[in-house]
């Protein structure tokens, strides 16, 4: 039986197969700013991720009201499932099927994603 960390890892290799995940913290700040062309469901971040780094994805995922959860598993981690071979500190799910797949393994797993209330407008 496949441990619950290793699920999450492998739904989200999944949807790198589907070509509906963005890889990288650079670049997952930029779908969520292009988000009216592409839309982000979901942001996982690495657990080994810098303060500063956690800082800056999750002020992004408030300001965009996109769930966010911090793996249990690091970059290199993260890396190898998604079959890159430098370490990956962040990775958004563009597909919403794609990703309630990942958040049922992550809840699995014991892994809640934070979800930034919505403003009252």
């Amino acid at each position: 039986m496949t441990n619950p960390k290793d699920r999450v890892l492998s739904a989200l290799g999944l949807c790198r197969r589907a070509g509906r995940l963005v890889m990288g913290v650079d670049q997952v700040c930029e779908a969520l700013k292009r988000a009216d062309r592409v839309p982000v469901y979901l942001v996982a971040e690495a657990a080994d991720t810098s303060e500063a780094t956690h800082k800056k994805v999750m002020n992004k995922c408030a300001f965009y009201h996109i769930p966010h959860v911090r793996l249990a598993s690091g970059g290199g981690e993260l890396a190898k499932a998604l079959g890159k071979q430098n370490v990956t500190g962040a990775a958004c799910v563009t597909d919403s099927s794609l990703c309630q797949a990942v958040l049922n393994a992550c809840r699995a797993a014991g892994i809640e994603p934070a979800v930034p209330a919505q403003s009252e407008n």
